[in-house]
């Protein structure tokens, strides 16, 4: 198994400069956010201007692994090893460095809608690293004063913060073929596909335990979002979850959902969200939020980190949601759905590292 190297143009279309021969091949693929990437190359015949910072790398793999796209940002060389250490960011990376420095009006728009907006203007005055918006749906975002105000943030960070707000993710993906790279910004509820009906993965054969961690605090039984208005006994209130609790019973919309025996919490352990949200008062946004908050909340109830084949990888991408049946640790035979955080392919060793969440 080979990892293939393409040095690009860093403009539009971004055509193929080389193809070099890499060794040590790292890269992380995350469902959004940050990543950085390393390889090795001989240090000889090297082209320096070739590998200067600011150049586009491509990361292939021949088994299907997505492709992989960053920006040099670094070169080190170790003289005694007679190699050369290339490194650098993804592109996700490269937009946190894009200033904002304006408010963006709202009219009860979706966050999806913001999001493109942001990029226009990150994108203007000769700051542009050639983003193009994609298929940018969002949660409806509404605001008392009519726009939000992105400060001095940088494009990065401010779509952290929209998400964070909403329960959103946004994320980038690229289109590769040996003519052009072409790259969108995406922004959903949720990044992925729910595969769990149809990729089964079997520990022993498709991959290994590394590590498994539960963590009570991820165990949450309702979660009430509370909105604007006056005093906080009077404001609009949405709860979703287990039902009986005292901040239900004080919610103006209620929903119950069913829950798995296997992720009832003891008593002792087993807590109420309170998302506080002072600029929205529909009680169906609310009730929106509560969900996503219960779903995902800050601590995860239970975590693995994976080593999978790199065959089996090849079937997903992060975000997706897969059927994984364990045998060892204390899962006892249980099959259940895992959701990929990350994935940290290494063709060297025909392996792939996951940072997986148990669960939808």
């Amino acid at each position: 198994m080979r990892s293939l190297i393409e040095i690009r143009d860093e403009r539009p279309p971004h055509r193929i400069l080389a193809d070099v021969d890499a060794f040590r091949v790292d890269r992380l693929l995350t469902t959004t956010g940050r990543g950085a990437f390393a390889f090795n190359l001989p240090n000889v015949g090297i082209d320096r201007d070739l590998l200067r910072e600011g150049r586009m790398v491509v990361i292939k793999s021949t088994v299907g692994i997505p492709a992989y796209v960053g920006v040099i940002t670094q070169q080190e060389e170790d003289t005694a090893a007679g190699v050369v250490e290339v490194s650098g960011d993804n592109y996700a990376s490269i937009a946190y460095n894009l200033a904002l420095n304006r408010t963006a009006p709202v009219s009860n728009v979706d966050a999806g809608t913001l999001a493109r907006r942001a990029l226009a203007q990150a994108q203007g005055g000769g700051r542009s690293i050639f983003l193009e918006a994609g298929v940018c749906i969002g949660t409806p975002l509404r605001l008392a004063g009519g726009s939000i105000n992105f400060g001095s943030q940088l494009f990065g960070a401010a779509l952290d913060a929209l998400a964070a707000r909403v329960g959103d993710q946004w994320w980038i993906e690229h289109d590769v073929t040996r003519a052009r790279v072409r790259s969108y910004l995406y922004w959903n509820r949720r990044r992925g596909v729910d595969l769990a009906g149809s990729v089964y993965l079997e520990e022993g054969r498709d991959f290994i335990v590394g590590a498994y961690k539960r963590d009570g605090l991820g165990f949450v039984r309702t979660a009430i979002a509370i909105g604007g208005g006056g005093p906080i006994d009077g404001r609009p209130s949405a709860a979703v979850g287990d039902i009986g609790s005292g901040l239900t019973a004080r919610a103006d919309r209620v929903e119950q959902e069913l829950t798995d025996p296997a992720d009832v919490a003891g008593p002792l352990i087993a807590r109420d969200l309170v998302e506080l949200r002072a600029v929205d008062d529909d009680v169906t946004v609310l009730a929106q939020a509560a969900r996503r908050a219960r779903e995902r909340p800050t601590t995860a109830r239970e975590t693995l980190a994976l080593t999978s084949t790199l065959t089996a990888a090849a079937q997903f991408n992060p975000g997706d949601t897969v059927t994984a049946r364990f045998h060892s640790v204390n899962y006892g035979g249980l099959i259940r759905p895992i959701r990929i955080n990350a994935m940290q392919p290494d063709e060297a060793s025909g392996e792939c590292d996951l940072d997986v969440s148990v669960g939808m």
